[in-house]
């Protein structure tokens, strides 16, 4: 046998398997980031995205009227002294008082229709913000808001949850505002 004899396969660098290597890196991260482009696109999902400056707003233009309209209700006269009429009567009578004038203010605004579109995108925005994969960077900013839409418009909510809407329609909403609500009473702040 001859010294340094060729066997037919030639031995790779390893600057070249480095290339492959990472030539394989990049098309596996760009294949993953246009999986997730079609996802995000696809199911309207916001996975490892901050939605926070498109999420506030689309708030803005369909929740913020809302949730201000309730705060005008609730210092209108006709509402307070109706409440004040029914401060003997039991919780669950207190509740369809305010269901029934916030259920007439969404019909004297012309609003009601706004409340379902209303209700799935604070609930893509309490979702995003419970995910792994999303953040919405001023949450706690929507925390009062989230609150008082729910408590303000839970009769509207609660009938169209047993009105044909899904069963569980308003369900995240009603649950982060009751958490929410809580945690903020522990502290002090029953506002």
């Amino acid at each position: 046998m001859a010294k340094g004899r060729n066997t037919g396969t030639p031995e790779k660098s390893d600057s070249s398997l480095f290339s492959q290597q990472l030539a394989i890196a990049v098309a596996a991260v760009t294949l993953l980031g246009f999986g997730v482009a079609f996802f995000n696109g696809v199911f309207g999902l916001s996975l490892f995205q901050n939605p926070t400056e498109q999420y506030r707003k689309q708030y803005d233009q369909l929740v913020a009227p809302l949730v201000q309209g309730s705060y005008e209700l609730n210092e209108a006269a006709s509402y307070k002294a109706r409440l004040e009429a029914a401060k003997d009567k039991t919780p669950e009578d207190r509740a369809m008082i305010v269901a029934e004038e916030f259920d007439n203010y969404l019909s004297e605004k012309n609003l009601k229709g706004s409340i379902e579109p209303s209700v799935r995108l604070v609930e893509r925005i309490i979702s995003c913000q419970q995910s792994l994969f999303c953040r919405v960077s001023d949450y706690e900013s929507f925390r009062k808001d989230i609150i008082q839409f729910w408590y303000s418009y839970r009769g509207s909510i609660l009938k169209m949850r047993g009105n044909g809407k899904a069963l569980d329609f308003g369900s995240i909403l009603e649950s982060e505002a009751r958490r929410m609500y809580w945690e903020d009473l522990a502290k002090g702040d029953p506002s």
